[in-house]
């Protein structure tokens, strides 16, 4: 995780924004990858598409494997858990933040070549320029990846500087 001082919230005023609430279940995880590369394309970040997809291919698969697991462990209920995604594009950069109600952590950890899990974390931080999490307003965690947008023409920027 990059030790800069970006953290959500803190880079500019959001240009562009996108926000889901979604079941925990494993059929809303391509939803959300389709989806942001949707709003990726409309936005003319092309370039990201593909990273950002992985990114929260991850993190979505990662909120319903916590809401599974809650729901193994208080089997008396039936409630379905929810998680939320938020993109957002500041004119320096773009955001993904994946809340859901879960108290476990992240922690990025060395997976064996028999393991099936453990590698996620790994590659978000090989993906995003920096990622991290905060507690959210209500309970659980957030968990964001951010990427510098260096160069991305906007409505503030003159037309020269987009050549």
């Amino acid at each position: 995780m990059s030790s800069d001082l970006f953290r959500p919230g803190k880079g500019g005023e959001p240009l562009e924004t996108e926000r889901l609430c979604l079941l925990a279940l494993a059929v809303s995880v391509p939803f959300v990858r389709r989806t942001v590369a949707k709003c990726l394309s409309a936005w003319g970040l092309d370039d990201l598409v593909l990273p950002c997809t992985q990114v929260v291919t991850e993190l979505a698969a990662n909120s319903v494997a916590a809401a599974d697991a809650e729901r193994t462990s208080k089997p008396h209920e039936r409630a379905t858990g929810t998680f939320t995604v938020h993109l957002s594009r500041t004119s320096t950069h773009l955001l993904i933040e994946v809340g859901d109600a879960s108290s476990a952590l992240p922690k990025p950890r060395t997976a064996t070549e028999q393991d099936e899990n453990g590698r996620g974390l790994v590659l978000i931080e090989a993906l995003a320029d920096r990622w991290g999490w905060y507690p959210n307003d209500l309970e659980g965690k957030v968990v964001y990846a951010a990427w510098n947008l260096p160069g991305i023409p906007t409505a503030a920027r003159p037309a020269e500087a987009r050549q």
